[in-house]
């Protein structure tokens, strides 16, 4: 399961290790690692990007959520 933000730049994926990645959707590089607040990327069914590409939601199976705030550096930002 895979979530774009807004401009298509960049994208959050749930991993295996209880992460989410962000990832530079035209490169591919990994720009960020998140460990997630009491949820397990097993347990997290969702994880979307919020409507001004700033936080993720992570959404468990049972309705339990997470906002999680990028810190993501200026020089690894997308430019689109």
């Amino acid at each position: 399961d895979v979530d774009f933000n807004l401009d298509g730049s960049m994208a959050a994926s749930r991993s295996k290790d209880g992460t989410i990645r962000i990832w530079n959707a035209d490169t591919g590089e990994q720009i960020e690692v998140i460990r997630m607040c009491g949820l397990t990327a097993a347990t997290a069914s969702q994880a979307r990007f919020t409507p001004d590409g700033r936080h993720i939601i992570a959404i468990n199976g049972n309705g339990t959520c997470c906002v999680l705030r990028l810190n993501l550096e200026p020089n690894k930002r997308p430019t689109n």
